[in-house]
This record gives C-alpha cells, structure tokens and sequence, in this order.
C-alpha cells in the first residue's frame, strides 16, 4: 500500500471520530435541553393546577377547576382527593386515569410511564392547606413531538457525516498525493542514479571490467595514471667527451 493512500486512511479515521463525537454530543445535548423544557412546563403547570384547587385560605375542601383551560393536544391533567380517587380530568385524556406515585411526589420527581400505548411524563403534588391533605394534581405530558424533532435530526445527522467524510476522504487524497509528489520525483531520480552508476560499473563480456578501470585496484575506479610526456618534453643528457680526441 502507498504511503499516501496510508497517510489519507489515518486523516480519514482521525476525521470519522471527530465528526461521530461531534453529532453524539449534538445530539445529546439537543435531547438533553428539549426534555429539561418538558420537565419546567409540567413542573410550572401543576403549581398553577394546584394553586387553582384552593382559591381561598379558607377551604377545606379540594376546588375542581376548569382543567381544560389549562390543557394543551399534547399535555393531560387530573384532579384527585386525597383517596386518590379522580375528582376531574382533562378532556383530551378521556376515560384513561394518570397513576398516582406517591414516592415520585414526595421526591418531587418527573416519572416517565406508559398509560395505555402512550408515553407521559407525569409529574404531581399534594394540595395540602393548613396542613391537610386534600388531594393531589397530576400533569403530563407526551414526549412524541420531542422524539419526532429528535428522530428528525438524528436521519440528518447521519447522512451527513457519511456524505462528509466522503467528501473529506477525496480532498484529503488529492492533498496527500499532491504533497507527495515531490517525494517521488526525487525518489525516480535516485533510482535513475543508482542504475546508471550500477551499469557503468558492470563488468564486459568475458567478466573483464571497462577499460578505463581494468587493472586498478579495488576502490581505484576514478584514479587513472598520469599520461606519459612527450620525448621533446623531457630534458636531454650531456654529450660525453670523445675519448679519442682527448687522447690525440
């Protein structure tokens, strides 16, 4: 495998943990705030409900109010005395009756329950006036426009980190290969170097070496010898005395 088509793989795995970290912590963030909003309106709308419930400092009965003015398609009250039998309901939760945790009201906790084939989240109190017990208000709410938002985002979220580490996959090879291409031009180069130095020092025919290196010792490929001078380059003896002439 190429070091480019690597060095691409390891910016695309490196790339693909960004992106997944990323649209998790999206996603759990907008999952995380779009339920914190459903627990303060529950919260909110029950106080109200239970404020509505005793309108005078004086009652010691519970009052049942007008829930439907309080009711919205997605969200669903009931009033019950302190038998916990129901007093009144909203209209759109029709015969079906919200369960009444006394352990989640006494921790002032929003439960998540399933009535019938509906998930609610159901929060609750005690109406208490001077303390008595005269009841309890229940509220919920259905989740499914929250999770219908949440399935939304989570069908974009994953086509579009496919479609971006595509993209990023393609832009990081062509950047990695046009990096690269100096490496490999110099690579060619030493290699057009090392086979021409390899077939100059080959030996002939008959394993005898080029005639410039023949002869030379190991390692003395480069050394040649001196080129012998020319006779009228080189000085000349003194004539010797002529032993005759001497003698006569």
């Amino acid at each position: 495998m190429y070091i480019r088509t690597r060095l691409a793989l390891l910016f695309m795995l490196i790339l693909s943990v960004v992106l997944t970290a990323f649209s998790v912590t999206i996603y759990q963030l907008t999952k995380s705030n779009l339920l914190t909003e459903i627990d303060t309106d529950v919260r909110q709308r029950a106080a109200m409900l239970n404020l509505a419930t005793h309108p005078y400092p004086q009652a010691t009965t519970i009052h049942v109010p007008k829930l439907d003015v309080f009711a919205s398609p997605d969200i669903y009250l009931q009033v019950l005395d302190q038998h916990g039998s129901v007093r009144a309901s909203s209209g759109n939760l029709g015969n079906r009756t919200l369960p009444l945790m006394r352990d989640a009201i006494a921790a002032d906790q929003v439960r998540e329950v399933r009535v019938g084939s509906t998930l609610l989240f159901v929060y609750g109190q005690a109406v208490i006036v001077h303390h008595t017990l005269l009841g309890y208000v229940l509220v919920a709410c259905s989740p499914r426009r929250i999770y219908f938002a949440l399935g939304s985002l989570l069908h974009l979220l994953i086509p579009g980190v496919i479609v971006a580490l595509v993209l990023a996959g393609i832009a990081i090879w062509l950047l990695v290969h046009q990096a690269m291409r100096p490496l490999g031009y110099l690579a060619t180069s030493a290699a057009d170097i090392a086979g021409a130095h390899d077939q100059r020092h080959a030996p002939g025919p008959g394993g005898r070496l080029p005639a410039d290196t023949r002869g030379l010792p190991a390692g003395a490929e480069g050394q040649r010898s001196p080129a012998p001078l020319p006779d009228r380059c080189l000085p000349r003896a003194p004539h010797a005395p002529d032993n005759h002439a001497f003698l006569s």
